[in-house]
């Protein structure tokens, strides 16, 4: 799928496998990340929102969800999915290009997103990401490690590493982990 402009056949797919037969590990990966509420939360690289809505769900107490992702026609299936809920923003571009302001967010979600950035421009990303966080912030990282698919938990530890972030946990799941890191220092991009 080109991840900037799926065609029609590329989103009715995406509906089938991330809303319908990812409804119940979505809302397990939504509660999770254990928010009380009030967070300001960031869901990058968001797709068409199957997650985001989950998110948004668990946000109802004054928090704040901020979706983000380089696709116009995906965030347009977002925006339609999620609109009774008014909590929301949707951000279309490049992170380091949408003018959102640092130390910004509580939380920062990216799943199955970064192996799709190049190479060359994965710690900048990283990095953008790491700076939107508030201290003492977190970030939930859910990537692929497939051989011949994903990014290899050893390249996540270094990015974050660079960027300023701390590990505080990581969970193998198959050919998945999570990982979950916490931004408790200051760092020069």
């Amino acid at each position: 799928m080109d991840l900037r402009d799926p065609s029609g056949v590329d989103l009715a797919l995406d509906w089938l496998f991330h809303d319908l037969m990812r409804r119940r590990q979505n809302r397990r990966l939504a509660e999770e990340l254990e928010l009380g509420g009030q967070e300001r939360v960031m869901d990058f690289g968001s797709g068409s929102g199957a997650l985001s809505r989950y998110i948004a769900h668990q946000l109802r107490d004054g928090g704040s969800l901020t979706l983000v992702d380089l696709s116009p026609k995906l965030m347009g299936v977002a925006k339609k999915k999620l609109r009774r809920f008014n909590n929301i923003e949707y951000k279309v571009g490049d992170i380091g290009k949408l003018g959102i302001p640092d130390k910004s967010y509580d939380v920062v979600h990216a799943r199955h997103v970064l192996h799709h950035i190049a190479e060359n421009q994965r710690l900048r990303v990283v990095q953008e990401l790491s700076g939107k966080l508030k201290k003492n912030g977190w970030m939930f990282i859910r990537e692929v490690s497939k051989k011949d698919h994903g990014i290899p938990l050893k390249v996540i530890q270094t990015l974050t590493a660079k960027s300023g972030l701390k590990e505080v946990s990581t969970q193998i799941e198959g050919d998945e982990y999570i990982a979950i890191y916490t931004k408790n220092q200051k760092h020069k991009k």
